[in-house]
């Protein structure tokens, strides 16, 4: 999976729109077909060589393969979508837990009903 400078995985939000239209199908996705879905709920549409660039973009990151299939390529996923938000939420968690244990900890107390102490060992587990 592809990972930012900062580490972190993510995605812009016209690669974030692709995404999620390629996890919504089982047998993956064609430019033509995400440009379709895309350009239905949108007053300015995209033009097909903006969805190929970010689909060749999300490829050269690692968030996609393609096969080719005649003139045609169609882009599937390389991580499923809760994962990929698993491990987002996980990385952000626990920089925020490094950042700010105390604060962290607090709060994860508040929320489960736990004592600072049980928060702090159960958001460690975090870091790593």
């Amino acid at each position: 999976m592809a990972r930012s400078k900062s580490g972190m995985y993510s995605l812009g939000p016209l690669e974030k729109e692709v995404m999620e239209n390629i996890w919504q199908r089982k047998s993956g996705a064609t430019v033509k077909e995400i440009l379709g879905d895309i350009n239905s709920h949108k007053m300015v549409p995209y033009a097909y060589t903006t969805i190929l660039t970010i689909c060749q973009n999300l490829e050269k990151k690692g968030f996609l393969v393609s096969k080719k299939e005649g003139k045609l390529k169609r882009y599937f996923p390389t991580v499923m979508r809760e994962e990929f938000y698993r491990r987002r939420l996980r990385h952000f968690l626990g920089n925020f837990v490094k950042e700010h244990p105390d604060v962290a900890a607090s709060f994860f107390a508040e929320a489960m009903d736990l004592t600072p102490e049980e928060a702090y060992e159960i958001l460690k587990k975090l870091e790593s």
